[in-house]
């Protein structure tokens, strides 16, 4: 997806369902994304939107891909995860680091964000 500097500088997806959490690992592994962003919650308004697709604790295997929550930092309006992704089919021991940010108070189709909150989102990523 186009970005400010360059022609590929995000990919954007929809949360990740039940089926699909694996290749939603291996394509952060694959294209070297430094950074998630999630702008729904699980559940809204009693309707699923995403699957949880990072470990409830700890460490977590998604078919070859091997998900470690390293930090949690929870904030007032949002979670900050650094997330380490190995991929335990390769030979080389090959991990990197991403960034997990989760924008807790977004709602579809509401207009109520405060501005000044969504700016210091912004500034953390």
């Amino acid at each position: 997806m186009q970005g400010y500097n360059h022609p590929k500088e995000y990919i954007a997806s929809q949360g990740p369902l039940e089926n699909t959490v694996a290749d939603f690992w291996r394509m952060v592994y694959e294209h070297d994304v430094p950074t998630i962003v999630m702008l729904t919650n699980l559940v809204e308004k009693m309707k699923a939107k995403c699957s949880q697709y990072w470990p409830m604790c700890d460490s977590e295997t998604y078919s070859n891909m091997e998900v470690t929550v390293v930090n949690t930092t929870t904030l007032a309006d949002f979670v900050i995860r650094d997330i380490k992704i190995k991929n335990v089919s390769k030979l080389m021991n090959i991990n990197f680091l991403v960034d997990r940010h989760c924008y807790s108070k977004y709602q579809v189709n509401s207009f109520n964000l405060l501005l000044d909150r969504q700016l210091y989102f912004n500034r953390t990523l």
